[in-house]
């Protein structure tokens, strides 16, 4: 299967994650921020895209009792994973822009190893949903309308995944994603050695 590409690259990632929650057997919940540039292969120009974000993380290591954190500079070592693909909410196409990496952004990473670990991580970047006016307190009508149909779909209309999440917020959210891509590198860990598997929603901009 053939997937559509955006002309753009990751072209790095570097950040902080700190968390808290329990040791050995982990269950975490944090703040970070992140710095991720990329580059649009057509005109060899590098966007540098900033933002605060939160998350939760699990996994088993040896680690700091009660809190931990994760860092990744610039400087070190990023491989890109083929390009950035197009997602399911620009089934038109079209060119890609800056502002289409504007917004919202989700990182998944899996991370092996010792106080210098490895990982591998995914980005992809989505439509803010309609619920997001509530956050802003404005919303209008039409908006509102829209929110208590999502609400009738999702729970009383809708079925349940076998992990007991609505798959109408599910379908949802897979229909919002812009672009995926994915990558590897390192970073710094307070673990002793162990292995975890995070989430991590952005808000992102270009700095």
């Amino acid at each position: 299967m053939d997937f559509d590409t955006t002309g753009w690259e990751i072209a790095g990632a570097s950040g902080l994650q700190v968390t808290v929650g329990t040791p050995i057997a982990r269950i975490e919940v944090g703040g970070a921020h992140v710095v991720m540039p990329i580059k649009h292969l057509a005109e060899n120009r590098v966007v540098k895209l900033e933002g605060p974000g939160a998350g939760i993380l699990g996994g088993f290591s040896v680690s700091v009792p009660g809190i931990n954190a994760s860092y990744s500079h610039e400087d070190f070592p990023t491989e890109k994973i083929g390009s950035i693909y197009a997602g399911l909410s620009r089934p038109d196409g079209g060119a890609y822009t800056d502002s289409d990496f504007v917004g919202g952004l989700i990182v998944k990473t899996l991370t092996v190893g010792k106080q210098i670990s490895g990982n591998v991580s995914s980005a992809m970047w989505f439509d803010a949903p309609v619920e997001i006016c509530i956050a802003r307190n404005n919303c209008t009508r039409d908006e509102f309308f829209e929110i208590m149909n999502n609400v009738l779909e999702a729970y009383v209309r809708g079925g349940f995944n076998t992990v007991g999440m609505s798959t109408h917020v599910l379908q949802r959210f897979v229909k919002s994603v812009k672009a995926v891509g994915f990558f590897a590198g390192m970073s710094l860990e307070t673990q002793l050695i162990g292995a975890s598997v995070d989430a991590f929603a952005y808000n992102v901009s270009v700095s």
